[in-house]
């Protein structure tokens, strides 16, 4: 029988941090370029934090390349 809304899909954990908290926004850029380069189609995420220029440019990055963010 089939399990779940979607049994074939694949999960890929991308740990960028110990905390959903961060002050440096570099290690979630990297995770978003990681995440593109694996062909993640959809990012489930649970972080804050500061804004910067560096984590906007990955988020447009990402969206522009089609990932679904979460």
């Amino acid at each position: 029988p089939i399990i779940g809304g979607a049994p074939d899909i694949s999960v890929l954990p991308i740990r960028i941090a110990d905390s959903v908290v961060r002050f440096r926004t570099g290690t979630m850029a990297q995770g978003f370029d990681y995440a593109l380069s694996a062909g993640a189609r959809v990012l489930s995420m649970s972080m804050g934090g500061l804004a910067s220029a560096l984590l906007a440019d990955a988020v447009n990055k990402a969206y522009t390349a089609g990932l679904v963010m979460v």
